[in-house]
């Protein structure tokens, strides 16, 4: 335990990270400060759609994710789920050439969703009922998975989109639950067609398949 977090420290800073491609990441962009002008809009709903409820949502996971899409070039996006609406928001607002289709889980997101296209003007979110899997082969150069779909394991959802991602794509997947199994499922789809560089933030993973990249695994 002790040892985990001392090298998920050091990897937050920057130390033992070799690849200049993942140091960049996880200093300048992941761990930047700056708060951008467009935080504004996610604070904002973020007080509309959450604190009403009397959920309370840590804002900075919006803030890295806005700043991971920012910084990636990544133009076709996939989301299975979705964090109230909000991390579809927060993809959407980086750049509105960036054409996001996204898959809810749950019923009432997909209202939240209608509204927040109307309320912030973004055409580029396209709401889906279903996923064409043959047609979208390798068509993704991101993909968020949120959750396992209905009646079906981490693992094996995540087997499924597999195919959807291009290339050289990367695949975003949260992982909140703290149980044994599913830390053993997690090292199971680590283990799938293996990505090329993990960076493991604990609650969420970036996997990375891009063969020019440095082969490793960061916690930070």
């Amino acid at each position: 335990m002790i040892k985990s977090y001392i090298k998920r420290w050091r990897n937050k800073r920057g130390f033992g990270v070799h690849s200049p491609f993942a140091f960049h990441l996880i200093t300048e962009i992941i761990r930047d400060k700056y708060p951008y002008y467009k935080f504004e809009i996610i604070d904002d709903a973020v007080r509309e759609f959450c604190l009403k409820e009397n959920r309370h949502v840590k804002t900075q996971r919006f803030y890295i994710l806005f700043r991971i899409l920012t910084h990636l070039n990544s133009s076709k996006i996939l989301e299975v789920g979705t964090y109230n609406g909000l991390s579809t928001l927060s993809m959407a607002l980086c750049d509105q050439n960036k054409e996001i289709d996204v898959l809810p889980l749950k019923d009432k997101d997909q209202s939240t969703l209608a509204v927040l296209k109307e309320k912030y003007a973004l055409p580029n979110i396209n709401t889906l009922d279903q996923i064409d899997f043959d047609l979208h082969k390798g068509r993704y150069d991101f993909i968020y998975i949120h959750s396992a779909f209905d009646n079906m394991s981490l693992l094996n959802s995540y087997k499924l989109l597999k195919p959807l991602i291009a290339e050289n794509g990367v695949i975003l997947i949260d992982r909140n639950s703290k149980k044994r199994s599913s830390k053993q499922e997690w090292k199971q789809i680590l283990k799938y067609e293996a990505p090329q560089m993990v960076i493991d933030q604990d609650k969420r993973a970036l996997l990375f398949f891009d063969k020019k990249l440095t082969p490793n695994k960061y916690s930070i």
